[in-house]
């Protein structure tokens, strides 16, 4: 049977995973050290094996940075579909 409309959350494992559409559990879970670190003005690296997040983890700091005003971050996300290009 196929179903028009909505489809229902699956498992993502090609590249960023958007909320809605994906399973996935929140980055901002995952990013309260980072969050700490960017609060005292020092860096970080994000580095795990494949198929863990960062990408997406990345995505979801920048749009949290900008939302909050008090930083500009760099970044690569559009208002269209996700980009493959990385993070500077």
């Amino acid at each position: 049977m196929v179903r028009c409309g909505a489809m229902a959350p699956h498992f993502n494992t090609t590249g960023p995973c958007i909320p809605g559409q994906h399973h996935m559990i929140p980055p901002g879970r995952r990013l309260g050290r980072v969050l700490e670190l960017i609060e005292q003005n020092k860096y970080f690296l994000l580095r795990a094996g494949r198929r863990t997040g960062k990408t997406t983890s990345a995505q979801w700091l920048v749009r949290h940075l900008r939302r909050t005003g008090r930083f500009e971050a760099p970044g690569w996300i559009s208002n269209g579909p996700v980009s493959r290009r990385t993070l500077l």
